[in-house]
């Protein structure tokens, strides 16, 4: 009787090492899509730096043409 008890509990070890295997490959997948969600882009932010940059390059092209025109009177003058 032992010789079979030895069979089952070694059947039961790889049932048991192949469970495992599953439960971390589910682990690591749960884990890349949890990094993916994190990693998503929020739109709400997305557009608030969209706005600042464009107002950043709106106040640096008024400062050229301020300066344009400083130079372009001094000329004519």
């Amino acid at each position: 009787m032992k010789p079979a008890g030895r069979s089952s509990r070694s059947v039961i070890r790889a049932r048991l090492r192949g469970m495992g295997i599953f439960s971390r490959i589910k682990g690591g997948i749960s884990g890349k899509a949890t990094a993916a969600i994190d990693k998503a882009v929020d739109p709400a932010k997305e557009l608030d730096m969209a706005i600042l940059e464009l107002e950043e390059g709106r106040k640096k092209a008024l400062t050229e043409l301020v300066s344009y025109k400083a130079t372009a009177k001094q000329l004519d003058a």
